[in-house]
């Protein structure tokens, strides 16, 4: 149905870790309704890692094209 607002207060709690590259990252786009938990499995001490959370986050947090788009997009450009 849409307009109907399941979620209606979020709170997050973010962590980082010991590393000093931090490989995992969240979306919160209550607009959307796009929520994620992204853990960048990490290689070469976390950078790999970082960049693939990083660009799913970012094409997640996107306006344009519902979620199977921005997906898609995000592993085409990681591919």
């Amino acid at each position: 149905m849409e307009g109907l607002r399941l979620i209606s207060n979020i709170e997050v709690i973010y962590r980082k870790g010991s590393w000093d590259i931090n490989e995992d990252t969240y979306v919160v786009n209550e607009e959307q309704g796009i929520f994620a938990v992204i853990d960048g499995a990490t290689g070469l001490g976390g950078l790999s890692g970082s960049i693939a959370s990083g660009i799913t986050s970012q094409v997640l947090q996107e306006e344009k094209g519902g979620l199977l788009q921005r997906v898609l997009k995000g592993n085409s450009i990681l591919a």
